[in-house]
């Protein structure tokens, strides 16, 4: 994109934010005090290093409610009455359209926004689960009709500055389930399962959570299911993925009854066909027990285990096995027994979903004392073909990306924080681990930040090959990389987090899409194998660039001197 456009980019961003006061704001201590509300932050992480008894401490900021003028606020309202999205059989992704990003003639074929989501005019139940609320932002989006339930942890919820007729309606029919949660963990899931007026049903998962400045800042994707129809009275279907998700809702401590009749009776056919599966995690026990594959990282394992790949740790592996991750925060190392600090995704999660250690483990809950150490693990990854690729933000993308430093307050990497975790940084980095978005300028976004969490694996033939194009299997979370998200294969995470998983096999074949490339046929589509196709959009294209001596990972916790695309300069947050 030009550099004109991108000025025009910037000019909307002070025209829409300096209506809260601060016109041209020279330092930015965090993109969340744009309009001088400290959203509630409980992401960034500072976890002890025991991988038994790892507690993640997240920096927790005051809520500071100022009062929002009526006239000229920059939150958007109900656009009319939208039909629902009838063309949306498949499931399918979408990146979150952002009002300072995107022109009133943004590819539908893309972009959604939240307007779409929550303003059909069939809707008639919304439940929406999320670790924060900006009430301001998204009640507008309603119809007043709408009966709307809430699920929050406590204290993550900014009330309304102005009441309307209009929402003082739809507040009376609005149910409010506030969630306790232990010091320093959270309720980190984001999803949405709307209810239509003829029993259809349609469940969301976004990278965001319900506040405006996360919805337009960093880049985010939106994941929706197909139109799922009630279940016929005749005969009730089988289906994993729902029993999964009222398993993940039986864990909370709440009124969840009329949601849980609303899934009993939705038909997850349409679902079933692609094989997904719901991952989820949740630090209290499910009360409705299907099976016991667990939660967090070992749902995740068991879920995946016919994609174990290394069967005898001696033997070479003639293919190549490529690791991806990204995601906004990455956790303190891991440390056990005598073992030198090691990294949740290189030394916990890619060993048990590879193979390289035993699935016996997973099954019998036998405690992991030890960690590979950082040599035997480079053997074994030699050995087997095995490349981890862990894309992160580096300081300069950021503060060169369209509104700099604004969009960095959600990416949490306490890299610097003590001496163990700069080892661990630095060991990484080292290893060639750290990889940087592809720097083609496609957009007003380029190098901007995403808030998403995905994990992935490929498979390549070729000692050269890097081929990204179709997965073995892919998953859309909110879990970013620290143990409070995950748990390991004996302790369960102390998070409440959720995911759909999506895996290849003989029939069906997934299919990397990036922001350039056309979604003509996104979700079901017949090739030549018969394979059905489904397509999965990222908002960055793949493969990754690797780092070069020069970049770091973005660090919210250093101080940096150079000033950003708008002359911001980041002040550091603890």
């Amino acid at each position: 994109m030009a550099e004109d456009d991108i000025s025009e980019v910037r000019k909307r961003v002070r025209d829409r934010w300096s209506q809260f006061g601060n016109e041209e704001p020279k330092r930015v201590k965090s993109s969340r005090q744009l309009n001088q509300e400290e959203i509630i932050d409980l992401t960034s992480e500072a976890e002890e290093t025991d991988i038994e008894n790892a507690t993640e401490q997240l920096s927790a900021g005051a809520t500071d409610n100022e009062t929002k003028e009526s006239e000229g606020s920059p939150y958007p309202k109900a656009r009319g009455s939208f039909k629902r999205e009838e063309a949306l059989d498949t499931p399918s992704f979408k990146i979150v359209k952002s009002n300072l990003y995107e022109t009133t003639g943004a590819s539908q074929e893309k972009f959604t926004d939240f307007t779409e989501i929550f303003s059909s005019a069939d809707l008639c139940r919304c439940w929406l689960f999320s670790f924060q609320y900006e009430l301001d932002y998204i009640l507008t989006m309603f119809d007043p009709r709408v009966k709307l339930t809430i699920v929050a942890q406590k204290g993550t919820i900014l009330p309304l500055s102005v009441m309307t007729p209009k929402l003082k309606s739809l507040i009376s029919n609005m149910k409010t389930l506030l969630i306790d949660m232990p010091p320093f963990t959270c309720h980190h899931s984001k999803l949405i399962i709307n209810e239509y007026k003829d029993g259809g049903v349609r469940i969301y998962i976004p990278s965001n959570n319900f506040t405006s400045a996360e919805t337009n800042l960093p880049q985010q994707v939106v994941w929706s299911s197909p139109l799922l129809p009630r279940e016929s009275q005749a005969r009730k279907s089988m289906s994993h993925f729902r029993d999964s998700l009222l398993q993940y809702l039986s864990t909370y401590d709440c009124d969840l009854s009329d949601l849980n009749e609303t899934i009993t009776k939705t038909n997850f056919t349409k679902i079933e066909e692609y094989g997904l599966k719901f991952i989820y995690s949740s630090p209290r026990p499910a009360k409705k027990l299907f099976d016991d594959s667990g939660t967090g990282f070992r749902l995740l394992c068991n879920e995946l285990q016919d994609f174990r790949h290394v069967k005898d740790p001696s033997n070479k592996d003639n293919q190549l096995h490529h690791y991806f991750c990204q995601v906004s925060t990455i956790g303190a190392p891991l440390t056990a027994g005598s073992s030198p600090p090691g990294n949740l995704l290189t030394h916990l999660m890619i060993p048990f979903l590879s193979g390289l250690l035993p699935a016996v483990e997973l099954q019998t809950k036998k405690r992991t004392n030890q960690l590979l150490d950082w040599d035997r693990l480079a053997e074994l990854y030699k050995l087997q073909g095995i490349k981890p690729y862990i894309l992160y933000p580096t300081e300069k993308e950021i503060r060169n990306c369209t509104l700099g430093y604004m969009a960095s307050g959600w990416f949490h990497y306490h890299r610097a924080r003590n001496e163990c975790a700069r080892k661990v940084y630095e060991k990484l980095k080292s290893s060639g681990f750290f990889f940087k978005q592809r720097q083609e300028r496609h957009t007003s976004r380029n190098t901007t930040p995403s808030h998403t969490k995905f994990y992935a694996k490929f498979t390549t033939n070729s000692q050269n090959s890097e081929s990204f194009n179709c997965p073995d299997w892919v998953l859309f979370t909110t879990a970013n990389l620290s143990l409070h998200a995950w748990g390991t294969a004996t302790r369960k995470p102390k998070n409440y987090e959720v995911g759909v998983l999506m895996t290849s096999s003989e029939n069906r074949q997934l299919v990397i899409k990036n922001p350039i490339h056309s979604l003509k046929g996104n979700g079901l589509d017949e090739t030549a194998s018969t394979k059905k196709t489904l397509s999965i959009l990222l908002p960055y294209i793949l493969p990754p660039e690797k780092f070069d001596d020069q970049d770091d990972c973005f660090c919210i916790s250093k101080s940096y001197s150079q000033p950003d695309a708008l002359g911001n300069r980041h002040v550091p947050s603890q």
